[in-house]
């Protein structure tokens, strides 16, 4: 399992737990806003969410106070720092060594690395197609490049493309 679907997994224990102790529902629906994304700067974090503001209304509580609940009971042995945004995200700092051990780990299995065989769906991609009535342009280069890259995705993904 990855490491942002075991923070994703940890963090919707904290959520669902939140939810109880302010005896409120917590519906099905609302798994989608729970979970972590790279965050796009250093500065704010390897992982953030925004899981709070999103569920500000359902809870009747500011972003803020909700990302500090989520935050009090978020633990994650390698997790190095967290800090609150404001209005209400939450960016977490993972330890070096849990990069460190990544690192590795990404060496080591090589091109295999986050590969995936759960998959057994096949998928037709189409994506070179010259127009026997019409010139070739760079668009038709463009687009066998992507759809080779795609195609390489899916089949590490375990889908027979």
């Amino acid at each position: 399992m990855g490491l942002i679907n075991q923070l994703n997994e940890e963090l919707l224990k904290v959520v669902k737990s939140v939810f109880k102790d302010s005896d409120i529902e917590f519906l099905d629906q609302y798994h989608a806003l729970v979970c972590f994304e790279i965050s796009d700067t250093h500065e704010h974090g390897d992982f953030s969410t925004s899981c709070a503001l999103k569920l500000s209304k359902k809870l009747n509580k500011k972003p803020a106070e909700i990302a500090e609940l989520i935050n009090t009971k978020l633990s994650v042995p390698w997790i190095q720092k967290s800090e609150i945004l404001s209005p209400g995200f939450l960016n977490v700092f993972l330890s070096m060594e849990v990069k460190v051990s990544k690192l590795k780990e990404l060496i080591t299995e090589g091109p295999n690395y986050g590969k995936n065989n759960n998959n057994n769906k096949k998928i037709l991609l189409e994506f070179v197609s010259s127009n026997p009535t019409g010139p070739l342009h760079v668009g038709h280069g463009r687009g066998a490049v992507l759809g080779m890259a795609l195609s390489n995705l899916l089949e590490n993904s375990g889908y027979k493309v």
